[in-house]
């Protein structure tokens, strides 16, 4: 807060990032007190936590939330290597819909892993995604991101193989979205 303090006309926000934020017992506190400070705040989720991130769009006390697809409906524990509950991924969907807060959805296009097999995520995982996001709202923000190897920071070295995700690829995956969905961006 001191550093907040610190850059108050200098910085017009903060973003709320992680790993996943809403973990935290104390983010609404925390939240409240950027808030109080004047501050715009954008949060970034994976959607695992749908009371919490219910009770702070219920405060209004966020401008913007993105939050993580990592995958389809029904690859997401495969891919996310743990056992998901699609539930409340559903669920944090569905609330972001409701609230009337500006947000979007999002997928990086990295590298999945299912059944000990690695490969490119494809734009037809892409179009499944969309399809998915459609059944809870049509008109929702969904950008799809490249995937960027960073040699050495990546969770998993296995990825480290792949290259940055082909434009290409990127538009193809764009337009399959597009059957679903009328707001579909491209972010590089």
């Amino acid at each position: 807060f001191y550093f907040l303090e610190k850059r108050k006309g200098k910085i017009d926000g903060v973003v709320i990032t992680g790993g996943e934020p809403l973990i935290n017992q104390d983010i609404l506190p925390f939240i409240e007190k950027i808030r109080e400070k004047g501050y715009k705040i954008k949060l970034d989720t994976n959607g695992s936590s749908p009371q919490r991130l219910k009770e702070i769009l219920e405060k209004r006390i966020v401008d913007y939330i993105a939050m993580d697809i990592k995958a389809a409906r029904e690859d997401y524990s495969k891919v996310a290597g743990v056992n998901v509950n699609i539930d409340d991924i559903e669920e944090s969907m569905s609330a972001l819909a409701a609230f009337g807060i500006d947000y979007e959805f999002r997928t990086t296009m990295c590298p999945i892993i299912i059944d000990n097999n690695i490969r490119e995520m494809t734009p037809e995982d892409i179009e499944k995604i969309a399809e998915w996001i459609s059944r809870i709202d049509k008109n929702a923000k969904f950008y799809i991101q490249p995937f960027v190897p960073v040699a050495g920071r990546l969770v998993n070295p296995e990825l480290e193989k792949f290259s940055r995700t082909r434009e290409d690829v990127m538009k193809k995956a764009k337009e399959l979205a597009g059957k679903f969905l009328t707001r579909v961006y491209i972010r590089n």
